[in-house]
């Protein structure tokens, strides 16, 4: 049961760097950041940084945990997964969700990430099946071990998540850069 202990304590982890990017601008130190000889996309690109390294050492912890330990019974469905693929995998899913929320934050006048996270999670539970059970196959289990079978299932699976993460990171970086190219007229001197 360590696995699930790594993973969510490096998810909390990533919530960090969102939550900082709030009290940036509650406790207005945002105008302190903004006075710095540095442009917009320069403070953007480094708090994107610092949300791309927070969750790195808890997804290397878990995929060491899932090469080492046992699964347990709930998770023995991803025996197959090699550990490295797996602590790729939760770190990029970690770190587009924490540039998201960041953006968020940035662009729209929040108090707190509740409500983008809460929606965040609705969406993961209730929009994507409604939309997978409504466009998707009659049998889409059948219809997913069909696909994996076929000799380019891997090439295309590569070749729409590399694209659906671009987009995702495209997007967040730009909503940022708005939110914070708006947030206030930087001042002449640095504070």
């Amino acid at each position: 049961m360590i696995l699930p202990l790594i993973v969510g304590g490096t998810a909390g982890a990533t919530l960090q760097v969102p939550r900082t990017v709030l009290r940036d601008k509650v406790e207005r130190t945002m105008e302190f950041l903004l006075s710095l000889p540095a442009s917009v996309p320069e403070l953007v690109l480094a708090r994107f940084a610092v949300g791309a390294l927070v969750p790195l050492p808890g997804c290397i912890a878990g995929g060491i945990a899932f090469a080492l330990l046992p699964l347990p019974a709930e998770l023995q469905f991803m025996g197959g997964i090699g550990p490295f693929s797996l602590a790729f995998g939760v770190w990029l899913l970690l770190t587009l969700m924490g540039w998201c929320m960041s953006a968020v934050g940035w662009a729209f006048d929040l108090k707190a990430m509740t409500g983008p996270f809460v929606v965040l999670v609705l969406g993961v539970l209730f929009i994507l099946p409604w939309a997978i059970r409504t466009f998707g196959p009659d049998d889409p289990v059948q219809s997913l071990l069909w696909f994996l079978g076929q000799p380019f299932a891997g090439v295309a699976i590569a070749a729409a998540v590399t694209v659906l993460v671009a987009a995702t990171a495209a997007a967040a970086f730009l909503l940022a850069c708005r939110g914070v190219a708006r947030y206030a007229v930087r001042p002449e001197e640095p504070l």
